[in-house]
């Protein structure tokens, strides 16, 4: 399978998902891609004790996995599962993208914070060059509102450029992998775009 449909049906994920009315929340792991696989993860992942919708406590159960793609450091892609919950009151359904994803993004962060660093030689950069370059002009298209949503939080005179910007996010998050944490979860947006599966649902 080519790594263009691959990137094609993580983004089918997504629309499949929001059709049913999905929150996606990032689940905080120190693991690599491959350990996040290998040590089947995904089982180990708790219900939250508050529906993340509705907001009533102990209502969510465990609904199964979706699965998606990711790309590997050394080569090659890897199906991994997504956890999944559905609340029992308001029926939606929470899922949780580990934190070494982008959601809807098939490359890992190390290799987008990498390419972005302006490291162009490594190989796993190499291999993604073309969906690296892709996911620089998305954030150039998206950093115009990018500034609207954090300009009195976070962004100051100093992040006047696109890499100013992407600095001082990142230096604030503490890396790609924990800003994506701290925008999904305070702010409802990404590096690179607002997608509705990171706003609540309430009924």
């Amino acid at each position: 399978m080519s790594i263009k449909l691959q990137e094609e049906l993580c983004l089918g994920s997504f629309i499949v998902y929001l059709l049913v009315g999905t929150l996606q929340l990032i689940y905080l792991t120190l693991e690599s891609v491959e350990e996040y696989s290998a040590g089947e993860s995904q089982k180990r992942i708790a219900a939250p004790i508050r529906c993340p919708n509705c907001r009533k406590v102990g209502k969510l159960r465990a609904l199964g996995y979706y699965h998606r793609y990711s790309s590997k450091f050394k080569a090659g892609t890897l199906e991994i599962q997504i956890r999944r919950f559905r609340c029992f009151r308001c029926h939606r359904t929470t899922s949780f993208l580990p934190s070494f994803l982008q959601p809807y993004r098939l490359v890992v962060n190390e290799t987008i914070e990498a390419y972005m660093a302006g490291n162009l030689v490594r190989p796993d950069i190499l291999r993604a060059m073309d969906q690296l370059k892709r996911y620089n002009q998305q954030y150039m298209r998206w950093l115009p509102e990018l500034r609207i949503h954090l300009h009195k939080q976070l962004l100051h005179a100093t992040s006047r450029t696109a890499e100013g910007v992407w600095g001082t996010l990142l230096q604030w998050g503490g890396g790609l992998a924990l800003t994506t944490l701290r925008l999904t979860r305070d702010h409802q947006i990404t590096m690179f775009g607002q997608y509705k599966c990171h706003l609540p649902n309430p009924p």
